[in-house]
């Protein structure tokens, strides 16, 4: 059930969000394991939660510009090239 509570969760939620929760969950899950189950990741393990943690905090530093006529935000990018 814990499945269940947490698409049911998820409904509530706009999608830009519900990404982010999902990928913060494989985080906490390694977190729970080191501090529950004494489990160490490998570092490949730790590469990869290295990489989904500067994922999600690039995803929040991008600022939205403005909303379409659909009322979804536009995200403004930043290139130098």
């Amino acid at each position: 059930t814990p499945y269940m509570l947490y698409t049911i969760g998820l409904k509530g939620i706009d999608t830009g969000k519900a990404s982010i929760i999902a990928c913060v969950e494989i985080v906490s899950a390694c977190i729970v394991g080191i501090i529950l189950f004494s489990e160490y990741p490998s570092w490949l393990a730790i590469i990869g939660l290295t990489i989904v943690i500067a994922s999600i905090v690039a995803l929040n530093l991008i600022k939205p510009k403005e909303k379409n006529y659909l009322g979804t935000k536009i995200y403004e990018e930043k290139r130098d090239w």
